[in-house]
């Protein structure tokens, strides 16, 4: 307003969430833009405008497709002549770049038993079977 020499002006920050989306929980980015005033007369000043830019975790996806394997028992004599073993990979994203990522299971659980002759899997048939499943902790 030139009869007051009052004026204004606005701001706005406006950031695409996929632009941030690397920053994990307590992760934190504080930017500051100085803006001056001009009045094209040689006088100025500036203020400060700081923005925190505060992060979320944002889960992993886990983007691989439903995993299943068969294994075949073997008919040899020796047990360990040919184990029976079947693996497959897991893959996912995570958009926070500063998670730390860890693997674990939750020991398994027998879902379906179907045995000749009425007979049942044993407890410790059962833990011998359900431990043979096993990953890597340490996430690539």
């Amino acid at each position: 307003d030139n009869s007051t020499g009052a004026g204004s002006l606005g701001w706005s920050y406006g950031v695409s969430n996929s632009e941030i989306d690397f920053l994990g929980e307590n992760d934190q980015l504080v930017l500051t833009y100085t803006v001056a005033i001009d009045d094209q007369n040689g006088g100025t000043d500036t203020q400060d405008v700081v923005i925190t830019v505060n992060g979320t975790n944002d889960a992993p996806i886990i983007d691989s497709p439903a995993q299943a394997a068969t294994v075949t028992e073997s008919a040899d004599t020796n047990p360990d002549a040919d184990p029976a073993v079947e693996a497959g990979t897991i893959s996912f994203d995570d958009v926070d770049l500063s998670d730390a990522h860890v693997a674990s299971h939750d020991g398994g659980t027998v879902t379906t038993v179907t045995l000749a002759n009425g007979l049942t899997l044993t407890p410790a048939q059962e833990t011998a079977i359900l431990a043979a499943f096993s990953i890597d902790p340490s996430v690539a």
